[in-house]
């Protein structure tokens, strides 16, 4: 039930966030919708249209593999459709004759299949499938896989292998067809099913077609190519580094690949390019007879290849659309073939695999690909691309170092028309679109490197793509800061870019926008977050280079927008968001440490591997080692101090982030070995002179001059300055790779002043180096033998010469002229005894001075107990119990004669931080018994059985390096036994990653490192334990009498180790990367680590600022208590839990921050409600909450055994609700007064909020063990943590109830009391200030009223609201019509004033026209 609960979770949760996929096609585009308006699509949309277009479309695709030459002339009639003739063997022995007219591209091809069955001589594989295989394989099939046009579904096939009988009757039918080599009638049809690739997007060319073959077609062919094959091609080591999509690699290294390339071009400086070339139509364009002769190259049968090809060159092929299966198939024939692999074949990746790998050889033995060295170890491994299917990435570099730039572009377009015509060879094609390339060419501007953008290199050809047909394509040069898409990675060569953060951005919020649109609940929201989102989301996050800071920060702020659908306060402060579940945050992924995690993993799984990835890893390391100049580790030094000194690169950014958060990686054996006695890395000396500005500019001239040590810039004599180190002359010639530089005037002017400062003012060292330890870096090395008078010059890779002092030349106090003796052809003498400096001319060879070379005792004879106490096993191998010097142990190994058992021993109850182990031997033939023993002591997380077993392994395989590694006989496989068996299983499988969460993943790390460096194979075997408590010694096996030594002898070695406090030592060999948190060493799952050492600093700080505990409090708390209590909560409960710790939960006080709401508590009403109030409330109901709590809290620790005085302490402390101590409650003679104390210290929030002591820990441990109860301390504290954070929770309840819970008619008791307290307010209202209409309402039955519902009351309370509105607005009106009336006979008394006025003026204004008429009339009369 709970299964199919589950199931119905995931599809809610599916259906709200997964985006839409493609579904059957039930009309399809004919033209491309990118080029196309939609007024001018051409869509097909009945069924026979469809069928009819696709059939048409599908025929020519089919048809692609017959453009390669091998398919047309003289090739084809020589080697036919099928490639099965004897024409086809000559071309595998190497003896055919091509014609002249033959394409070059093939003929390469074809010559490297030859190389190819040359290395695959012998291994040839029958193609008959046995009955074991067949069944094993249906057992394991999804039933519900689609397949099979004739009906013959997987379940026949399931029920089949169940049976002996019908197991052979299939498997012979099977064998029948595939000798003759023709395949059955039925295995000739299949359903093609045409899906859409891009949901909506139904254009043909854009249409994925999935073959359904014959189920029982589809096991051969996987069992025959995909499981034979490939298994043959990897034990000779055939696949090539550059495939990525291979067994026990996954889309992310290729990635990496193209990562580790562009950083160390940008260390190095080095014109170089990367072209993404990817195939168009890879599966369906194969060319059938080339794919025949790749397949035979491999050792795979005729028979088989002729089966499988003859099955798609004639098969019908059926369409399947959304409206249905088709009747009217398309196909080929044996005069007219299809071609191609068919998506849906188990065979198509296998031989596609097989074809690029020809294309790949055949292009790297024409000189192309990319040769990289370490930077000073001189690994070397040829890398000429990156391939995932049809995704192709080329890297190419300039193999001249004189070359120009034209020079390099002209190489570069080169390379890409040989890849081109070799892959148009076999039938593929490139495609325009899809193809580009980067340009990294670099210029220097007052010494510093800078890439050049694609305009300022427009003067180099542009490279093209040939074509079957028509004329080259050109393909865009991108600029090397423009992010690109490598297998779900976005990258640029620069690494300055944003690319991949923001594609995560993108996945997250469209997640988020999904889930904002659904109804998922919480718990939902919880679960697609951590199973959906975060691993969508992180994907890739391994290969970029953001900075800690800006991951953390991008990714909080969607952490910001999620966290309400989480049921979060989206408030909560971020520490409280990514801290542990540990320390009750609420446990997001903090992305900056996943990334951490994710690359130290990445680093551990490929440290120390010759493939692509640890080669490349490695390389860049070095160069970063040579490009800083630090001595040692410089993952361990201060980044803030030394980073500038490195370029901007993966391994940089590693080291950013390990100490961002306080992670150290220590790497075994990469320190570059010191050339001379006192010898010192010169930056170190500049360090402690000079500020950041000055060293980049002497670091840009110590690349230059090509020194790391000291003594690469002196004389043989260890104290003068040679005479290359000054001035603008370049360094001597080196092994070493350093960075090409142009330094300015300035710069080289620094730095003869700065190597004045380390000498002296004469450029003299005092004191002068040492002896020479060994030959030092330079490509070039002068000696002299003990007693010859000779000088000797050894170059790299040519034959010594030998000098003697030129006596027609005059010799002077300083030098001495040496001339080459050609008088003899001897060899130099073996031992070197004096190291000459040299200075050596185009037309003379100085003699400078000497130094001796430290001279080493030889080696004497020495018995295999010796060999065990010398490093670096010495301090493993512990004590050590083997009669006549162990020496029988190796001769027994030789005759494989050799038996061993190791068993472990962990007894907590006597010391729980220590384990032991022990190895018991024996010689089958002569009878002889040893044995090796030791024990660890690390801590109570650490150590364990498992642990213990674990270090028998190791024992084993360190024992078995040390007995073979000195010898060149031929070793015999040894039996080896366990009792444990995942250690059985991890010892078996040493080649496969171990997971992220593997216990005790350090030892079984070096385990498997030892055992992969052994020159014969461990047969490891299951041997059951403690068989002598159940029989007697004489009716054991050898193995199991070993074991019972082993076991005893396991035992005995803790015990002493204990009493005797002597331990071996946890550093074990061939760990070559050890992880350390704080300090302490990582045993277990990285990423868990990491969290728990980074989360407790986080969590001290935090707890301490927000007063919860101090540093010492903290350090009080059972902390793995806590964790084990979180981890079983649900999700709901949890989260609960950081919400109260947190005091981020809808208390009145923060919801008073957003809400103009009361504030006060809602049982007792004080003021200013948090999270810390909500267990302390007396409201009565509370308390009495309380109390009913603590009884069942006390019933239940009496029945888990607790002494009584701390029960009843416990039970009146939970009552006082936090105003006593657990002091004031004890007795005064108590002995649990210091714990109480401590109790106290932690106070009441720590101990309601499930933070225990570690003291009452230990108290219930002894109280446990009195009792004799069956429970474990770890179990009763977690369920004690439980019961604690329940009665916090039961308060939580209880006053939500009031505030939340819906009673009686739907609502809370906090609406009740509301509507009372409004109601008794309302009845205070006087008739007079209602309307008339409405003062009825005040004629009721109080008492009714209070004794009715709240219903009515709340009816009542409504009307009354309406009236008093009313009568407001009633008195609005009246007021408003008051003051229109004054208003208005305002207005009429401001207008009869102003006629007035108007009168007036219209008076005097007569009354002056009067005056002025008879002025005039006067005047007139008087003149």
């Amino acid at each position: 039930m709970k299964r199919e609960s589950d199931k119905e979770k995931q599809k809610r949760i599916n259906f709200a966030v997964r985006p839409p996929q493609g579904r059957s096609v039930t009309q399809v585009q004919l033209n491309d919708p990118k080029t196309t308006p939609k007024s001018e699509a051409d869509f097909r949309t009945e069924e026979e249209d469809i069928i009819k277009e696709c059939n048409a479309r599908l025929s020519q695709r089919f048809s692609l593999g017959k453009r390669a030459a091998i398919s047309h002339g003289k090739l084809l009639e020589d080697l036919g459709n099928l490639g099965d003739t004897a024409a086809a063997r000559r071309i595998l022995e190497g003896t055919y004759e091509f014609p002249e007219d033959a394409d070059p591209a093939t003929v390469l091809l074809l010559k490297e299949l030859a190389r190819m069955a040359l290395e695959m001589e012998g291994e040839n594989d029958d193609g008959w499938l046995t009955v074991p295989e067949f069944q094993d394989y249906w057992k394991k099939a999804k039933e519900r896989t689609s397949s099979s046009y004739s009906g013959r579904h997987f379940g026949h096939y399931k029920a089949a292998s169940k049976d002996d009988f019908l197991s052979a009757l299939h498997t012979g039918n099977i064998n029948l067809a595939t000798h003759r080599g023709r395949p059955l009638d039925r295995w000739r049809k299949g359903v093609t099913v045409l899906l859409e690739k891009e949901p909506g997007n139904c254009f043909i060319d854009k249409l994925r077609a999935i073959l359904l073959l014959e189920g029982d077609l589809n096991q051969f062919l996987k069992e025959v190519f995909a499981r034979r094959m490939m298994r043959r091609m990897r034990a000779a080591s055939m696949v090539p580094v550059e495939q990525i999509a291979a067994k026990g690699k996954v889309c992310v290294d290729g990635a990496m690949l193209k990562r580790l390339y562009y950083d160390g071009v940008n260390i190095t400086h080095r014109n170089s390019s990367c072209d993404s070339v990817d195939a168009a139509n890879c599966y369906d364009a194969v060319n059938h007879p080339l794919c025949s002769l790749s397949l035979r190259a491999t050792g795979v049968g005729q028979s088989s290849i002729n089966t499988y090809l003859r099955s798609l060159q004639s098969m019908e092929y059926f369409l399947r659309t959304g409206y249905g299966v088709s009747d009217n198939p398309h196909g080929g024939s044996e005069d007219n073939p299809y071609m191609g692999l068919s998506q849906g074949s188990c065979a198509s990746p296998p031989v596609w695999t097989v074809v690029s790998t020809v294309i790949v050889r055949a292009y790297r033995h024409e000189g192309y690909g990319v040769e990289f060295r370490t930077a000073w170890s001189g690994l070397i491994i040829v890398i000429a691309a990156v391939l995932f299917v049809d995704d192709t990435d080329l890297f190419n570099t300039s193999l001249n170092p004189s070359w120009t730039e034209e020079q390099f572009a002209v190489f570069h377009n080169n390379a890409i028309h040989l890849w081109a015509h070799l892959l148009q060879a076999t039938g593929g094609n490139l495609k325009q679109s899809k193809c580009y390339y980067y340009m990294m060419i670099y210029r220097f501007i007052n010494g510093r490197p800078k890439l050049a953008s694609p305009t300022e290199l427009s003067h180099l050809p542009v490279a093209h793509i040939p074509q079957h047909e028509g004329p080259d394509l050109p393909i865009e040069l991108k600029p090397c800061d423009e992010p690109t898409e490598t297998l779900g990675v976005f990258q640029s060569p620069s690494g300055e870019d944003n690319g991949h953060l923001l594609r995560m951005q993108e996945k997250a919020y469209d997640w988020l926008a999904r889930v904002n649109s659904s109804n998922l609940v919480p718990s939902e929201v919880w679960h697609s977050l951590f199973t959906q989102a975060i691993p969508s989301v992180r994907y890739g996050m391994v290969v970029m280079l953001n900075g800690p800071r800006e991951l953390e920060d991008t990714m909080m702020l969607w952490y910001f927008y999620c966290l309400p659908k989480l049921g979060v306060n989206r408030n909560i402060t971020a520490d409280w968001r990514w801290l542990p579940r540990r320390f009750q945050g609420l446990g997001l992924p903090n992305f900056g440490i996943e990334k951490l995690s994710e690359m130290i993993q990445y680093v551990l799984r490929h440290w120390g591997s010759k493939e692509g990835v640890g080669m490349l890893l490695r390389r860049d390391y070095e160069l970063t080692q040579l490009e800083t100049g630090l001595s040692g580790n410089f993952l361990v030094r201060d980044y803030k101090k030394y980073g500038f000194l490195a370029t901007k690169g993966w391994v940089k950014v590693l080291w950013q982030y390990c100490y961002y958060y306080g992670v150290q990686i220590e790497v075994e054996g990469m320190d570059i070995p010191m050339p001379r006695e006192r010898d010192f890395p010169v930056m170190e000396r500049f360090f402690c002179l000079f500020e950041q500005p000055e060293l980049e500019q002497l670091n840009r001239v110590r690349h230059y001059k090509k020194a790391y040590w000291m003594s690469q810039l002196l004389e043989a004599n260890g104290w003068s300055i040679r005479t290359n180190a000054l001035g603008r002359s370049p360094g001597t010639a080196t092994k070493m790779d350093f960075p090409v530089q142009q330094p300015t005037s300035g710069d080289f002017a620094l730095w003869e002043t700065a190597l004045r400062a380390i000498t002296s003012p004469s450029l003299e060292l005092s004191p002068a180096l040492g002896k020479i330890l060994h030959d030092g870096f330079d490509r070039v090395v002068w000696w002299k033998g003990l007693s010859s008078e000779y000088v000797y010059r050894s170059e790299e890779g040519l034959r010594a010469k030998k000098y003697r002092v030129d006596t027609n030349r005059r010799s002077t106090r300083s030098t001495t002229a040496l001339v080459e003796d050609s008088s003899s052809t001897c060899d130099p003498p073996r031992t070197k005894y004096k190291l000459v400096s040299v200075h050596e001319t185009s037309s003379s060879v100085q003699y400078h001075s000497e130094c001796l070379y430290k001279q080493f005792p030889d080696e004497l004879n020495r018995s295999l107990v010796d060999k065990m106490q010398e490093p670096p096993y010495g301090s493993l191998f512990q004590t050590i119990h083997i009669p006549q010097g162990g020496d029988w142990i190796v001769e027994a190994i030789q005759h494989g004669t050799l038996m061993a058992v190791h068993d472990g021993s962990y007894q907590p109850d006597l010391d729980p931080t220590v384990c032991s182990a022990a190895l018991a031997l024996g010689c089958s033939t002569t009878g002889r018994r040893g044995v090796i023993s030791m024990a660890e002591k690390t801590d109570q997380h650490t150590a364990s059985n498992y642990r213990g077993e674990a270090l028998g392994a190791l024992l084993h395989a360190a024992l078995m390096h040390v007995c073979t590694q000195d010898e060149a006989s031929t070793f015999q496989p040894v039996r080896v036994g366990c009792d444990n068996m995942g250690i059985v299983k991890h010892a078996r499988d040493y080649k496969l990653a171990l997971p992220d969460k593997q216990k005790q993943a350090d030892v079984i790390r070096s385990m498997r490192a030892v055992i992969s460096r052994l020159p014969m194979a461990l047969n490891y075997e299951h041997v059951y334990a403690h068989q002598d408590e159940s029989r007697g010694a004489e009716d054991l096996d050898d193995m199991e009498q070993l074991n019972v030594i082993a076991d005893r002898i396991a035992d005995n070695q803790l015990v002493h180790s204990v009493a005797h406090n002597e331990f071996a030592t946890s550093h074990f060999p061939d760990e070559g990367i050890r992880i350390l948190c704080n300090g302490k060493k990582v045993t277990a799952g990285v990423r868990q680590s990491i969290y728990d050492e980074w989360g407790q600093r986080v969590a001290q700080e935090l707890m301490k600022e927000r007063g919860i505990a101090d540093e010492h409090s903290f350090n009080l708390i059972a902390w793995d208590a806590v964790e084990d209590a979180m981890a079983s909560f649900s999700t709901g409960f949890s989260t609960f839990v950081t919400k109260f710790v947190s005091h981020f939960g809808g208390t009145k006080k923060m919801l008073g921050n957003w809400q103009d709401t009361n504030k006060s508590c809602p049982s007792c009403g004080q003021p200013n409600e948090d999270m810390s109030h909500i267990t302390r409330c007396q409201e009565e109901g509370r308390a009495q909450m309380r109390t009913e709590s603590a009884h069942v809290v006390a019933q239940w620790l009496l029945d888990t055994h607790m002494d009584e005085e701390l029960v009843e302490g416990f039970m009146d402390y939970i009552i006082a609700g936090g105003t006593k101590q657990l002091v004031e409650i004890l007795d005064d003679d108590s002995e649990y007064l210091d714990y109480a104390k401590e109790h106290d210290r932690l106070g009441w929030d720590c101990f309601l909020e499930g933070r225990i002591s570690h003291s009452l820990l230990e108290i219930q441990r002894d109280c446990l063990h009195r009792a004799g109860a069956y429970m474990t301390t770890k179990t009763w504290s977690k369920q004690f943590i439980h019961h604690m954070l329940c009665v916090t929770h039961r308060q939580w309840t209880y006053r939500n109830a009031r505030t939340h819970l819906k009673k009686l008619e739907g609502r809370t008791q906090e609406d009740h009391d509301r509507v009372r307290n409004e109601v008794r307010a309302l009845l205070a209202v006087q008739p007079e200030d209602l309307l008339p209409t409405h003062r009825h309402l005040l004629q009721f039955d109080a008492e009714a009223l209070g004794q009715g519902s709240t219903r009515d009351r709340l009816l009542w309370l409504n009307q009354m609201e309406s009236a008093r509105e009313a009568k407001l607005a009633a008195s609005r009106r009246q007021k408003q019509k008051e003051k229109d009336r004054r208003n208005t006979s305002s207005r009429r008394d401001e207008e009869g004033g102003l006629e007035d006025r108007v009168r007036s003026n219209l008076s005097k204004r007569q009354r002056e026209g009067t005056s002025l008429a008879n002025r005039s009339s006067s005047e007139l009369n008087n003149g």
